[in-house]
């Protein structure tokens, strides 16, 4: 049997400003309550868009790449197309 433990979260935004009020109980039975201010909530959403992006930027390098191999036309501006 795995032991976990659970973490139980609120975000809030108010003013324009976010807090993450985080709650959990550990493996001893304790119970903990933390809450991050809107700089650590902000940091984190930075960090994620960041990774989304790369990982967007990866998929459709990958997805050219499989068009390519394929043979199909590069993808073109429509002014180009008419001339």
């Amino acid at each position: 049997m795995e032991q976990s433990t659970v973490y139980n979260g609120v975000l809030t935004r108010l003013d324009g400003r976010w807090t993450l009020e985080l709650q959990w109980v550990d493996l001893d039975n304790a119970g903990h309550r933390i809450v991050l201010p809107h700089k650590v909530v902000e940091a984190i959403r930075s960090a994620l868009e960041r990774v989304i992006d790369q990982s967007n930027r990866e998929g459709a390098r990958k997805a050219a790449q499989t068009r390519k191999e394929a043979g199909m036309i590069p993808f073109q501006k429509t002014d180009q197309l008419t001339g």
